[in-house]
């Protein structure tokens, strides 16, 4: 969501995207039960991981109660336009079923379908969107929430500070600390919606071993992978 553009320049419209959108569901129905609900930027695999996927439950009314607060309801319904990028199809999938979810709350998000070079131009170089949906591959990539200028206009001097101070802390478990704090500050501000960490699934035979289980990004380290015999 681009935090300094309206709808979403507000926290309480914000929470009430979160309350409006059941991952469960969207796991189940899109990605066929493949895929781990989150609620802030860090997957399971990666350490020092807070799990805070129930942070804001399911609640279609308190969602409505929250935009009701934020000026929106019936003879106001929220209106967005929802950028989806054209290459990647379970992302436009989980999109669809996103703003489907929210129809169930009177909140229209017009679905538009961009080629990746417009996405990467105007959205993350130049964050002219208000609601897109991407995956982040990049480990460890939490510090882009540090950056007021990173594409989601995310502009926290509190986070900054957590941020500075993780990376000064030379005590692994201060700096372990100050991680989980960053991941609540993030969700207690509902920068995004993290909806999913993405499965990593591989189809080969059975006496293919030794292939890496668990995949920070998307590419294919086939080093010590070998043919039993």
């Amino acid at each position: 969501m681009n935090n300094s553009r309206p709808p979403f320049n507000d926290p309480r419209v914000r929470r009430a995207i979160q309350h409006a959108v059941d991952k469960k569901a969207l796991v189940e129905g899109v990605m066929l039960g493949y895929g781990t609900p989150i609620g802030s930027h860090r997957s399971p695999g990666e350490s020092c991981y807070v799990d805070l996927s129930g942070y804001y439950p399911f609640d279609p009314a308190k969602a409505r109660a929250l935009l009701q607060e934020a000026g929106y309801g019936p003879g106001n319904p929220l209106r967005f336009t929802f950028t989806l990028a054209a290459p990647y199809p379970y992302e436009r999938r989980l999109g669809e079923a996103i703003a489907a979810q929210l129809a169930q709350i009177g909140v229209q998000a017009r679905l538009e379908v961009v080629e990746w070079a417009t996405w990467l131009s105007r959205v993350f170089r130049g964050a002219d969107y208000q609601m897109t949906i991407i995956g982040h591959s990049e480990p460890n990539d939490i510090g882009i929430y540090a950056n007021p200028n990173y594409y989601f206009r995310y502009d926290s001097p509190r986070f900054r500070e957590l941020y500075t101070q993780y990376l000064r802390t030379p005590d692994p478990r201060k700096a372990c600390d100050l991680m989980k704090e960053m991941q609540k500050l993030l969700a207690q501000d509902a920068v995004n919606l993290w909806v999913m960490n993405a499965p990593y699934l591989a189809a080969m035979r059975k006496e293919v071993m030794g292939w890496w289980p668990n995949q920070p990004t998307p590419s294919l380290n086939v080093t010590r992978v070998y043919l039993a015999r």
